[in-house]
């Protein structure tokens, strides 16, 4: 690295902290269906030297069985992870099932709205989530509007977005999901709500707040129940959807959707 055009910037960081930047290893972390961290190694130190704790004065490459021997510690370390993962999406979905069996406490609908409030929290303000934003809405029994009955936004998400009740409009993205009573998963958001702009059936009321928080992706899931959409869920994500996070999400709503 000593020898590669590397930005001044970054490269006096690393070398006054290190004395040097001469090799590097990256390994990424990949857990069941996407990659959840990166191990990154700077400097093979030389054990044949006597300062064994510091940086040799010559460069020192990283051989093919220090790559195999850091694939190994990643492998382990990502599996560690998705178990982690998947434990603690197991737990979410106890507790959901526990809190949706108790009896109702009147005012009933006060304590549907906190229901949803808890179930918003839980995805969102989550370390271990993906979701940076979240709006429940139930379709009104009389005007058959989606009128937001809880949202969540994770810190630094702004709130300058229009949440008044949503009235039956082909195209909008809601309501897609709700007639469809299918979800919609739009991975890349920013290119889509470009596409917008020269006539693409699918319409965001938000668009300007979408694009402020630099959302990477969203989901749409209807709410159904004996073939009935009772709400929708939107949830927008700083990454990708995966697999994983889609079928966790799914148990939540079909849950939820019975509840309601």
């Amino acid at each position: 690295l000593s020898d590669d055009d590397l930005k001044p910037e970054f490269k006096k960081k690393y070398t006054d902290k290190l004395g040097s930047l001469d090799s590097a290893v990256a390994i990424p972390l990949n857990g069941r269906n996407r990659t959840c961290g990166l191990i990154r190694i700077l400097n093979k130190v030389d054990k044949s030297d006597s300062m064994y704790n510091k940086v040799s004065s010559s460069v020192n490459s990283f051989s093919e069985n220090d790559d195999y021997s850091l694939l190994y510690l990643a492998t382990n370390t990502a599996n560690a992870l998705s178990n982690f993962r998947r434990e603690m999406q197991v737990e979410m979905l106890r507790y959901m099932s526990h809190l949706l069996i108790q009896p109702l406490v009147p005012p009933a609908k006060e304590y549907l709205k906190g229901i949803c409030e808890k179930f918003l929290e839980l995805l969102v303000k989550n370390s271990e989530t993906i979701f940076k934003a979240g709006v429940l809405r139930i379709k009104d029994a009389n005007s058959g509007f989606l009128k937001v009955e809880a949202k969540c936004l994770s810190d630094g998400v702004t709130k300058d977005r229009d949440n008044s009740p949503r009235e039956r409009r082909t195209g909008e993205f809601v309501w897609l999901t709700a007639i469809r009573q299918k979800r919609l998963i739009i991975q890349d958001l920013p290119s889509l709500l470009q596409e917008l702009r020269k006539g693409n059936e699918i319409r965001f009321k938000n668009e300007e707040w979408i694009l402020a928080n630099k959302f990477k992706s969203v989901a749409g899931f209807p709410l159904v129940f004996k073939g009935e959409t009772v709400g929708t869920l939107s949830l927008y994500a700083g990454y990708e959807y995966d697999p994983d996070s889609i079928e966790f999400v799914q148990g939540f709503v079909d849950l939820l959707g019975s509840f309601i």
